[in-house]
């Protein structure tokens, strides 16, 4: 109904008023700022079947895009292992077998997830949409840390003719509850508050976790040839 507190609080830009694809709801929608093409969906109460207005939606939306970076984010995670199991939970199943092939195909680059209140970070894969066990090594297109002074950046193609995502659960701002992690796609996973900055240079793209206390625990980059 688009009705509550959340809807009431926030203008979201149902009619493509800040580009991509005019979605008709704010529960799902889209947006450009710079050369970022940002894709906001709903796990929570929107059908999620490919054939579902959402999905359908999607595709057009990222079909329309010319960005060089695409990143998605919405609540429930496709892949984690802390206070929340993706292998079992409906909604981390539905979006993970349902959504991440179209975000996939179409070269998204990063998606930013929550609900599980811990900070996971994975490898940068592609194909993985079955439960945690599933994981072979063909679908791990990067499988070094990611960060320039280490293993060195990820590297995708700007024509997204290279495909590759990297997965972050970003659920520790508020609390921390632990989990028992282990997940195969995460490269990085710790039980501690903190936040997530994202920073996006031309065809560069740097992703950091700062604790509590102002310590860098994780980051990673991708950049585009």
């Amino acid at each position: 109904t688009e009705s509550g507190p959340y809807y009431d609080i926030f203008d979201l830009p149902a009619r493509g008023e800040a580009g991509g694809v005019p979605s008709g709801t704010e529960a799902y929608y889209s947006f450009d700022h710079s050369n970022i093409h940002f894709v906001c969906l709903d796990s929570s109460d929107s059908d999620q079947s490919v054939s579902g207005p959402m999905l359908t939606w999607l595709k057009e939306d990222l079909a329309s895009t010319d960005q060089d970076w695409i990143i998605a984010f919405w609540h429930h995670p496709p892949y984690t292992k802390c206070s929340h199991d993706s292998d079992w939970e409906l909604r981390s199943v539905q979006i993970r077998e349902n959504a991440l092939p179209i975000l996939e195909d179409h070269g998204a680059d990063l998606v930013l997830t929550g609900h599980s209140h811990s900070y996971e970070r994975s490898f940068l894969i592609n194909g993985h949409y079955e439960k945690s066990d599933t994981l072979t090594a063909d679908m791990v297109l990067g499988d070094g840390d990611g960060r320039p002074d280490g293993d060195g950046a990820y590297v995708k193609s700007r024509d997204r003719l290279s495909h590759g995502t990297v997965y972050v659960v970003s659920g520790a701002s508020g609390k921390a509850t632990g989990g028992r992690f282990g997940h195969p796609v995460m490269f990085f996973s710790v039980n501690k508050l903190g936040s997530v900055v994202l920073d996006i240079n031309g065809l560069r793209l740097d992703l950091t976790f700062i604790d509590e206390k102002g310590l860098r625990l994780d980051y990673f980059s991708i950049v585009k040839s």
